[in-house]
């Protein structure tokens, strides 16, 4: 079983790393509506609201 500082370095690191991840993903595009709506199906306000609905 892990202790509860090890449990926190894992919790944390691995929150960083999806940090990392979405800032990369978030950088490497070219404009926010291709970020917001990568399938291209919704264009930003729609797909925003569609999550402040589901939450």
């Amino acid at each position: 079983m892990l202790s509860v500082h090890q449990a926190n370095a894992l919790v944390y690191s691995t929150l960083c790393g999806f940090m990392l991840v979405g800032l990369y993903a978030g950088y490497s595009v070219k404009n926010k509506n291709q970020f917001l709506g990568g399938v291209r199906t919704q264009s930003a306000l729609p797909l925003t609201l569609n999550w402040i609905a589901s939450s």
